[in-house]
This record gives C-alpha cells, sequence and structure tokens, in this order.
C-alpha cells in the first residue's frame, strides 16, 4: 500500500497593527484571517486574545501582553501594519512586537499605506522644523535632531524589514480616510510575498 504523506501544518503569521483599535476590529481580524488560509497560512491576530476583565485594569493589560507575547512565540514569521498612528510614526505596540518577532530570528514583513518617509512627516507636523544649510541636517522646533535616512520610519524598524530581504510594501499615492487603516491591498501583497517566499525555502 502507498504510504500516505501527511500534509505539514500551515505556517503561522502573526498580524500586528493598529488594527485591534478601528471601530470594526473583529471585521477586519475575520477578513485577514481568511486571507492568510487563501494563501495557505494561519493567521493570530491579537483580538483572538482577548481578555475578560480579570481583578483589574492592570491585570487586564498584563493578561493581554501574555497572550500577546505566546502567540508572537507560537507564531513562524510576522506580517505588521505600519501606517503612521496617532504621529508621525507606526503604531508604538506594534513597532515592539516587529522587535520581539525581530529578535526570535524569524522573517519580518510589513507594509503601510502612506508612501512618504519619515522626514516629510515630521516636517509637514511641525511647521518650525528648520534645516542647517551648513550641516544638510534637519532639527525640530524642539531643537532636537530629525532622522533623516530616506526611510519610510525609523531606521530600526525599515532595517528590520531589509534584513529579512523584504523592504516595506507601500502604495505609490496615499491611501484616504475612512479606509487608512482597513484598506488590505499591500497585506494581500505581504502575503503574496511569504508565499513565494516559503514555496522557495520548502522547495515547493
Amino acid at each position: 500500500m502507498p504510504v500516505l504523506r501527511e500534509e505539514p501544518p500551515p505556517r503561522k503569521i502573526y498580524l500586528a497593527g493598529p488594527d485591534v483599535f478601528l471601530p470594526n476590529a473583529i471585521e477586519i481580524g475575520v477578513k485577514k484571517k481568511a486571507l492568510c488560509r487563501e494563501f495557505g497560512f494561519e493567521g493570530l491576530f491579537p483580538f483572538d486574545n482577548e481578555q475578560q476583565r480579570l481583578l483589574s485594569v492592570r491585570e487586564t493589560a498584563r493578561g493581554i501582553y501574555q497572550g500577546n507575547l505566546r502567540m508572537m512565540q507560537e507564531a513562524d514569521f510576522i506580517i505588521a501594519h505600519l501606517t503612521p498612528f496617532r504621529g508621525c510614526s507606526a503604531d508604538v505596540g506594534t513597532a515592539f512586537e516587529m522587535g520581539v518577532v525581530a529578535g526570535m530570528g524569524k522573517l519580518t514583513i510589513g507594509y503601510t499605506n502612506d508612501p512618504t518617509d519619515l522626514l516629510s512627516r515630521i516636517v509637514n507636523a511641525d511647521p518650525n522644523a528648520t534645516k542647517d544649510e551648513q550641516s544638510g541636517l534637519w532639527f525640530g522646533s524642539d531643537g532636537l535632531l530629525i532622522e533623516d535616512f530616506g526611510l519610510f520610519d525609523n531606521l530600526m524598524l525599515a532595517c528590520s524589514l531589509e534584513s529579512s530581504g523584504f523592504p516595506i510594501v507601500r502604495p505609490t499615492r496615499p491611501v484616504p480616510p475612512p479606509q487608512r487603516y482597513s484598506h488590505l491591498e499591500g497585506f494581500k501583497i505581504c502575503l503574496n510575498i511569504a508565499h513565494r517566499h516559503f514555496s522557495t525555502v520548502s522547495g515547493g
């Protein structure tokens, strides 16, 4: 009798991003997980770890943190949604999660719905920012240096993605509200990148 080979379980993706703050966060999570299945992956969305109120708000926060950390450990790689959130940079929680997964030596892939670079966003947000003509360096109205490497965000985020071999996925023009955070074309491109990457790695 021929030996039947069991199909390996699908690789798991930690789906990081500010999506959890959207009014329709659960709907977005369901859509993302469905797209993951189409590409042969299993999506782990932070809302899957939603905690009921425990003894206190602090206990609840710790429970969410510990649950998300377990999901990151369980995941094979991360797709991070890095559209600037409540400021000029990516959501700080997402940045932390990317760092954790990168520190585990796992693949990091990311997308943004904003095509601009970090410097231009900071300068636009700070009308009193100035460029020192002698050095060519930019300084904010607070007198502090503005990072300028021509990157989409802080160099630690950008270089983490590039170290995995896949620079940030971003559109040619900004995605306007109200779809700024819910637009999923960049996410689909990331899934395609991951599918091709792991197909090459596995030889399939």
